[in-house]
């Protein structure tokens, strides 16, 4: 009955292409990606069959749809490839290892630094950024987060940093940055320092102390004891410079003497007083001399 012609009644010559049926050597076959459906005309298998038994059954899969031939009876989408109601499967997302739809991960690429327990959207794991279609690439390393290598959308916590300023993550007063995690703490000397716990760029004033260049000096007119003490203490009073309690450099007018700033016309009046009392000696020690003197002229007369 699928004949257009035959030589008997069990072998046919041609067949009726309309019922999408072909000669094969005496009968009339479905064609491939055609069922036999127990009635005459041929039923089209699924999109995805090459051949099929019935319409949700392969049993070879059409080539070159990115499908798992392997699979014959299911034919499914190769990994990285999904279902789109057609015979070729469309590409997933780069990162994913498989998907739904074009938008949405079922599972994620592994090696890719991507959450892969969070497979619908595969994104960077924390600490790394996408810089193409599938990589995700480590952030700088005092960002928690970030949207490039250099701009931080979070920071670190515990690493002695800034987390208010979420984009640079600089480190808080008293620490600086010596290229990881972690900032370093200054020396006690420096309020904020830079690339170095000695490299001071400021300075506490509560402790007498002012920057003078990458150091932090005691003010004029304090010490700290040749770098013994942490805080700067006031020299003696008139005292510019001085180590402890001993000056070095006195203020005007007064003048340095034994370590003490004395003052200048006390100082010379008390020389002046000095003066006058050694020569007041020094004379009466000359009219002594004399008068030996003359008395021994006496004696020799």
């Amino acid at each position: 009955m699928y004949c257009v012609t035959c030589s008997s009644s069990a072998v046919c010559t041609s067949c009726n292409s309309n019922l999408f049926r072909q000669l094969s050597v005496t009968t009339c076959d479905c064609m491939a990606g055609y069922y036999h459906n127990g009635v005459p005309l041929c039923v089209i298998c699924n999109y995805k069959c090459a051949t099929c038994v019935t319409g949700l059954v392969c049993t070879s899969c059409l080539s070159g749809g990115n499908r798992n031939i392997t699979d014959a009876t299911n034919c499914p989408c190769n990994n990285g490839y999904y279902e789109s109601g057609v015979l070729a499967c469309s590409t997933c997302l780069s990162y994913c290892q498989t998907c739904s739809n074009g938008t949405q991960c079922t599972s994620c690429l592994p090696g890719l630094n991507r959450n892969t327990t969070n497979a619908i959207y595969c994104a960077c794991l924390p600490g790394y950024f996408s810089t193409g279609p599938a990589l995700c690439s480590a952030c700088n390393y005092m960002c928690a987060t970030c949207i490039s290598g250099l701009a931080c959308t979070s920071c670190l916590i515990g690493g002695n940093r800034n987390v208010t300023d979420a984009v640079n993550c600089p480190c808080i007063g008293g620490y600086y940055d010596n290229g990881t995690l972690i900032c370093q703490t200054c020396s006690n000397l420096c309020l904020t320092c830079t690339n170095t716990a000695v490299n001071c760029s400021s300075c506490d004033s509560q402790l007498n102390r002012i920057i003078n260049g990458s150091a932090c000096s005691c003010l004029a007119g304090y010490s700290d004891n040749n770098s013994s003490l942490l805080m700067c203490i006031a020299c003696p009073a008139n005292c510019l410079e001085c180590t402890s309690n001993n000056c070095i450099v006195c203020s005007n007018p007064y003048s340095l003497v034994r370590g003490t700033c004395v003052f200048k016309v006390k100082l010379d009046l008390t020389l002046k007083l000095k003066r006058q009392s050694l020569n007041k000696v020094l004379l009466q020690a000359d009219f002594s001399q004399e008068a030996k003197f003359n008395d021994s002229i006496v004696n020799v007369l």
